[in-house]
Parts: structure tokens; C-alpha cells; sequence
């Protein structure tokens, strides 16, 4: 499947979003190859509902600086501290690849 470039990206942003940056500076990948959010929090909630075009779920924090997401087929978790994000749940495989694809978009390659 092929994903869209960053401008394309920033095009499905509303136009605060496109004005302050885009969002997408926050996804990574680090050196063990495990997916990381480095923006705030409110950045991954924009990051999830307009990148991801993912919005049939709710957010919580569950404790211990931790902020998940959940929906009927995902669990998405973000580790405050460590800025790390694991995936669960029937669309697991699917965001994960999308997510490594927009990493990769963000840093150029």
C-alpha cells in the first residue's frame, strides 16, 4: 500500500495544524527499532485523529504517565516517560507499518 508524502500529509491537517508545523516530526523510530512519539500529547491526539484518520476511539490515562487510546479494533499506548508507543488489537500490524512508513517520511528517506 502506498502512503502519502509528508505534503500530503500536511494538506489533511486543519490550517492551524498546517500553520504551527506538522505533526509528523513527532513519530520516530529508535536504534531497537520501537516505534517513539517525541511531541506532546496533545500533538499525538492530533497526530492519531487526522494522520492516522482514526477517531472511533476514546483517550485515558490509565496511570503512571501513561495515555492510551482504544477503539473497537486498536489499543494504542504511549509511554510518557520513555516516549515509546505499543500497539495492540486487530489493526496492530496495519498502523504499525503505516506509522513506520510516516517515521521514514519524516526523516527524508
Amino acid at each position: 500500500m502506498d502512503w502519502p508524502t509528508e505534503p500530503a500529509m500536511e494538506n489533511m491537517m486543519n490550517p492551524e495544524q498546517a500553520k504551527n508545523g506538522s505533526v509528523l516530526h513527532g513519530i520516530s523510530i529508535n536504534a531497537k527499532d520501537k516505534l517513539m512519539w517525541n511531541a506532546s500529547y496533545e500533538e499525538l491526539q492530533i497526530f492519531v485523529e487526522e494522520v492516522l484518520d482514526i477517531s472511533d476511539g476514546i483517550w485515558d490515562c490509565p496511570g503512571g504517565g501513561t495515555k492510551r487510546y482504544t477503539s473497537c479494533n486498536l489499543v494504542m499506548r504511549w509511554y510518557e516517560d520513555s516516549k515509546s508507543i505499543t500497539l495492540n488489537g486487530d489493526r496492530k500490524d496495519e498502523i504499525k507499518e503505516k506509522l513506520i512508513s510516516l517515521a521514514l517520511v519524516s526523516w527524508g528517506c
